[in-house]
């Protein structure tokens, strides 16, 4: 009935807290990909806000062995980007 934490996150010698939004997409996408490994189930990672991850993140995540689907605002609606 309550909630303790198993665990504390650290990208080298900083902890995910503190990181940036695109340093923890990359965090996140690598704790998805050992999970992923280990159950050997891939399903597609879904980002939100990715107008905010910056190139050398977003050229990171398109070398993962999965579909990314990258959610961002834009004035044209019919607009679609593939990664």
């Amino acid at each position: 009935g309550e909630i303790k934490n198993a665990c504390k996150i650290f990208v080298g010698d900083r902890e995910y807290r503190i990181l940036s939004f695109s340093q923890k997409i990359l965090a996140s996408a690598a704790i998805i990909d050992g999970l992923s490994d280990h159950f050997n189930f891939y399903a597609p990672l879904m980002i939100d806000n990715a107008s905010e991850i910056d190139t050398d993140s977003m050229y990171a995540l398109s070398n993962t062995n999965r579909q990314t689907i990258l959610i961002q605002v834009d004035d044209n609606p019919l607009t679609v980007y593939s990664i």
